[in-house]
């Protein structure tokens, strides 16, 4: 028998992934349900059910109350980790015919799922009270069995000790049986529990060997990802980026194998191309695992928006709450497990960076031989033993190896600190450092690697991801930083020139994009802007200082993108995000806010009101780089 679901038709996609019905629970063991029929005790109350109906006894004789029996079959407490959802799988007969279906327990009561569920031919007798004695009888006279159905991954608290959820077994200190029903797009993670016998030398240094797969830079970071998941949410990502056929994505799916032999190339849990409320759900049921997020293209509708709620919601460790049809607050969704995203380039906005370890992938850095090799199922089977294991080990080791993580990271954090980065990425990268860390412990006690070994593999880690904490400085610089500097080599190279306002030649015209030749005063380049000059005295000595500048919007953003040149140096911020983003960092002299939100002013200048933005000449030249005049 089929069951179906007592919810509002057509739900929204943020509660598809909560409110579905479980798919795995198993009620009954034949196609022939057994028949619903009268106690053979006598029963404390006065309702009787049988086949043809629900019946309440009273001194004037029997009153039936419907023309159909019900019993509550199971009763189930579907939960995402954070929120319940009470579910009673409900056996019907009506004129013969049988039906299972689930209601959520809220609904129960007001009775609303006998139409729905049985309709028209469905009959409640008008008798005062019906609907509480219709309820009363039903719960009096059922057995139901009593479950509860996760609907994540992860770890999961029970009365043995912590187990890890997957597709496949519950892997704890101890096994205990616990139902899961999962969103179709995490239905390959599935690792199987650890037995007697099983090889984990060879597991341990099946997964290892993926750091020959290409430059330590890349392949550490990727590994200690894989590594990291398992031990509790993280407030960062993990981004993979580079040019089209650098083979991100069949890198990405070999590490993603950790977590299920099935996840290969053709078959990654999550793309960019998936709504937001799609991926802000799956990022949530994903618990304590990798998530490979595919194929970022900045030039997709839509991605950038995308990138920063998602993104965002991983390194705040916070979402956007909602209520549920009941009218309560339902428990914000956000990423829960470790996110893992491939792309052509990187998500634009600082603070987006300053979330996320990026590892770029340079031309011909991955041996495609080894590749090949790597991607063989038997090489799949073993990285994902070598995961069950690890995950066996961290059940057994819970208290000690989850509780102290936090002061593990930040005892942590001093070796990964630099000069001008941002004060995430030290903490980003120790988080790193610790997954790995505690993988290598578990290999050493397994027997996997020596000593010796782990002490060298340690040392070779710790070198790369120091690499890709000083690697993050220049990714994680601030576009509004880029488009100065752009700036300043236009005007510096002569490809662009200001102006001076009221009238004239800037004082320092070789600075703003003049020539002088001869006692003649040549501007270069496209005209872009004008600069106002301060005049002062100081006793018998006149002091001109550069005060501010008005650029053309249009004409600035031109020739700064031109001065980019290639693709990798373009600015990634469209002109009015560019302007709002100087505004939000204080970099603008002046705004004048309009219903476009463009951060322009409208001056007077040489005549004509121009739209102009207002920028302090500082900004350009800081003063203490300013020569005397």
């Amino acid at each position: 028998m089929s069951a179906t679901t007592d919810t509002n038709p057509a739900p929204d996609i943020e509660d598809i992934i909560f409110s579905k019905p479980p798919t795995q629970l198993t009620t009954t063991t034949s196609s022939t349900p057994p028949a619903i029929s009268v106690p053979a005790a006598p029963a404390p109350h006065p309702y009787t059910i049988v086949d043809s109906g629900i019946f309440m006894h009273s001194d004037d004789g029997d009153v039936q109350l419907t023309n159909f029996a019900a019993r509550i079959v199971a009763d189930v407490r579907r939960t995402d980790g954070t929120d319940f959802e009470p579910l009673y799988l409900i056996h019907t007969i009506l004129a013969g015919e049988r039906k299972e279906f689930w209601v959520a327990a809220g609904r129960f009561d007001g009775l609303a799922w006998v139409a729905e569920q049985l309709g028209g031919r469905a009959v409640i007798e008008p008798v005062s009270g019906v609907k509480k004695h219709i309820s009363t009888a039903i719960r009096k006279l059922s057995a139901p069995e009593q479950q509860t159905i996760a609907t994540h991954t992860g770890w999961m608290q029970t009365t043995a000790g912590p187990i890890y959820l997957t597709a496949g077994d519950p892997i704890g200190a101890t096994e205990e049986a616990v139902d899961v029903d999962l969103p179709q797009e995490l239905s390959r993670f599935a690792l199987a529990a650890p037995k007697a016998g099983d090889d984990f030398g060879a597991a341990v240094k099946a997964s290892l060997a993926l750091l020959n797969l290409a430059d330590d830079t890349v392949m550490v970071p990727l590994l200690a990802a894989a590594y990291r998941a398992p031990l509790g949410p993280a407030d960062f990502c993990v981004h993979l980026y580079g040019q089209t056929g650098r083979f991100k994505s069949s890198i990405a799916a070999l590490i993603q194998q950790h977590f299920g032999t099935e996840l290969d190339l053709a078959h990654l849990p999550a793309s960019w191309a998936s709504t937001s409320n799609a991926l802000e759900g799956l990022a949530h049921a994903a618990k304590d695992i990798l998530l490979i997020i595919d194929d970022y293209v900045p030039t997709e509708p839509d991605a950038q928006k995308k990138a920063e709620r998602l993104l965002r919601a991983q390194g705040n460790n916070t979402g956007r709450s909602r209520l549920t049809g009941a009218g309560t607050v339902r428990s914000a969704r956000y990423p829960r497990g470790l996110i893992l995203s491939t792309g052509e380039d990187l998500p634009r906005g600082q603070s987006i960076r300053a979330r996320t370890v990026s590892v770029e992938i340079s031309h011909d850095a991955v041996n495609v031989d080894r590749l090949t090799e790597l991607q063989e199922r038997d090489e799949a089977q073993l990285r994902a033993l070598a995961m069950s294991g690890y995950i066996r080990w961290l059940a057994e080791h819970h208290d000690r190896v989850c509780g102290q993580f936090d002061r593990d990271v930040a005892d942590h954090r001093d070796m990964f600190d630099h000069p001008g980065q941002h004060r995430r990425t030290a903490s980003n990268v120790a988080n790193l450092m610790v997954g790995l860390q505690r993988f290598m412990e578990f290999a050493r006690d397994c027997r996997a690697i020596t000593v010796a070994e782990h002490d060298e593999l340690r040392a070779r880690c710790l070198k790369a991801l120091r690499s890709a904490a000083v690697a993050q400085i220049d990714q994680n610089q601030s576009e509004t930083q880029k488009f100065l500097e752009l700036l300043r080599v236009a005007l510096a190279t002569g490809k662009a020139h200001l102006g001076r306002h009221p009238y004239g030649i800037p004082t320092c015209r070789d600075r703003w994009g003049w020539r002088y030749d001869y006692s003649k005063s040549t501007p270069r380049g496209a005209m872009i802007g004008w600069l106002e000059e301060d005049e002062r005295r100081d006793g018998d000595r006149r002091r001109i200082e550069d005060k501010s500048i008005y650029l053309l919007p249009d004409a600035t953003y031109r020739a700064v993108q031109s001065i980019a040149g290639s693709s990798e140096s373009q600015l990634r911020l469209a002109p009015r995000a560019l302007w709002k983003a100087l505004h939000e960092e204080g970099l603008l002299a002046s705004v004048e806010l309009n219903a476009r939100g463009t951060r322009t002013v409208r001056k007077v200048i040489h005549g004509e009101r121009r739209t102009v933005l207002h920028l302090p000449a500082d900004s350009i030249y800081p003063k203490d780089t300013e020569s005397n005049r």
